[in-house]
């Protein structure tokens, strides 16, 4: 088995100004600093055998970011924006696992630097008449990782058929920067004894993107909402010596892949239809219901069209409250919310092939192709809340996962008796929650 120990922190800081010229123009300029860090501990654990140190993988990240953006209404019909937003990042980041065939840890990524990325963009805004409205817009980013520019047209209407009934439409063109510690993945020559970083030159994973939606408001606190879309990625990162492998499926399991030799030469696609039907609060209570069909899929460095480990390929969400009044200042509140997704893709385990090497070894040739059992969640919470003058108090109890299903996190392989085991999501937890509001 796996012994782990996770940490993390955050700490945001920020504030901003606006100034009005007129009641037409103004401008606003915010200013911040953000920083994360996270830590990752791994030990190999066997039943009477001491833990064997496997990974070991700290992260840091301070980012200071400035932005301002002009505004002006020009007159009824027209309106433009510009702006601009400066980050700058100072990394701190090492990784390195317990190699077996070398019998010592190796490095993934060891940087402490500096990272700058600049964006700019303009938008205009033109009324044509009554029920038709425009928007045209020009994105520029730069990264100073790659040092590579990116500029982004993008296009949108908006058709108001009555005062009930809305269409939009959009289309442009996005960049995305990798993960920074992966522009810093390390390749460790055996023979050298030396580390060669081929990931700095990785540029931007591009998309286009299609929109079209429908909004129906029914009455003042009731409406429908339909969306349909369609994405293409390119340029995303891949690795010719890893067929299967794609950075699209980054963020599907605990911390990052951190492959080297990554190439620019991947592509997705993601459709699918969404419907977002809502009561807004009223007469005491709300609700919000979203379906959402879809279908994810990628090439990898052999052109095979494989689905997304995020490929659930479906997703619904019911939420709603109630609160009634018991007395002058008291309000009894209710509130349910229950998730139902398709499981999580997965790349099986190999048991033979397992057990023969005595260490879990994945099938990497059907990676994605099934899922897990569905994931299906129910929370509930029942409070009472008492406002005062100065401050309002909250007490509750709340029931997460009140059905207990089991739905299933992952699986792995158990050395010792040569078997795959698994691991599921949160049971049933009950809370009591007491809170104080000023």
């Amino acid at each position: 088995g796996m012994a782990t120990d996770f940490g993390s922190g955050l700490a945001v800081i920020g504030m901003s100004h606006t100034y009005y010229f007129n009641e037409k123009t103004r401008i606003k300029s915010t200013l911040s600093y953000q920083q994360t860090y996270s830590t990752t501990v791994l030990d190999s654990v066997h039943q009477d055998l001491p833990e064997v140190p496997f990974l070991r993988s700290r992260q840091q990240e301070n980012r200071w970011s400035f932005s301002t953006q002009f505004r002006q209404k020009i007159n009824a019909r027209n309106n433009y924006s510009f702006g601009i937003l400066l980050d700058h990042f100072a990394i701190d980041y090492i990784d390195s696992l317990n190699h077996p065939d070398y019998g010592e840890f190796i490095r993934r990524a060891d940087v402490d630097g500096q990272m700058a990325m600049v964006r700019a963009f303009g938008q205009y805004q033109h009324h044509f008449g009554g029920k038709l409205t425009g928007y045209a817009g020009l994105h520029l980013q730069y990264f100073g990782g790659p040092d590579e520019i990116a500029l982004e047209p993008r296009l949108g209407a908006r058709y108001n058929l009555n005062s009930r009934n809305t269409f939009n439409l959009g289309l442009g063109l996005h960049s995305q920067t990798q993960p920074k510690v992966i522009y810093f993945a390390q390749t460790w020559d055996s023979i050298s004894r030396t580390y060669h970083t081929t990931n700095e030159d990785l540029g931007y994973t591009r998309s286009g993107h299609f929109v079209l939606g429908y909004d129906h408001l029914f009455n003042h606190d009731f409406r429908i909402r339909m969306e349909t879309y369609y994405q293409h990625l390119y340029n995303v990162p891949i690795k010719p010596s890893f067929p299967e492998f794609s950075l699209i499926n980054a963020g599907d399991f605990f911390g990052l892949p951190m492959e080297d030799s990554l190439e620019n030469n991947g592509t997705g696609q993601n459709y699918g239809i969404e419907l977002t039907v809502e009561k807004f609060l009223s007469k005491g209570y709300y609700f919000l219901f979203t379906a959402s069909l879809f279908d994810s899929k990628y090439k990898g460095a052999d052109g095979k069209l494989r689905n997304t480990a995020f490929n659930g390929n479906y997703v619904f969400n019911l939420l709603g409250g109630y609160e009634r009044k018991l007395g002058r200042n008291l309000r009894l509140t209710l509130d349910l919310k229950t998730v139902w997704a398709g499981g999580r893709r997965y790349v099986p385990i190999d048991l033979e092939e397992s057990i023969r090497t005595g260490e879990e070894v994945r099938d990497w040739s059907r990676a994605y192709e099934d899922r897990y059992n569905d994931y299906f969640r129910t929370d509930f919470r029942i409070g009472i809340r008492l406002n005062g003058k100065r401050a309002s108090q909250e007490w509750a109890i709340d029931l997460q996962n009140l059905t207990g299903f089991q739905s299933i996190f992952m699986e792995g392989y158990d050395v010792r008796e040569q078997e795959i085991y698994t691991v599921y999501q949160q049971g049933f937890i009950p809370m009591f929650l007491y809170r104080i509001h000023f």
